[in-house]
């Protein structure tokens, strides 16, 4: 895994109070199994098959980019709202990540 990212702080006022916007863009390689394959049985119960399912075979390569912003209000808290992409032959992920932090 490869991943680089930028962030810029920009004061807002003597209190502490800022703007960070942020960015990273990176690459993935899967070593591990293109598919994945699970059984699944009902334990030890009689007369219940077991089944199995297979993931789609999916790339090795991956493209991971995300932004992000964080509002710090003072020295001690701040809020913060980011979004991860990964992105690859038959497989796309999204997540958003609504963070809050403080300081005791």
């Amino acid at each position: 895994l490869l991943n680089a990212g930028l962030a810029k702080r920009f004061a807002l006022n003597e209190a502490g109070a800022a703007l960070t916007p942020r960015i990273n863009l990176g690459l993935g390689y899967e070593l591990a199994d293109r598919q994945v394959s699970l059984t699944s049985t009902f334990g030890e119960i009689g007369g219940f098959p077991h089944f199995g399912v297979n993931s789609p075979e999916v790339g090795r390569l991956r493209l991971l980019a995300g932004a992000g912003l964080e509002w710090s209000m003072n020295h001690n808290f701040g809020l913060a709202l980011d979004y991860q992409g990964s992105f690859q032959d038959n497989y796309t992920e999204h997540m958003g990540i609504f963070s809050v932090k403080a300081k005791f």
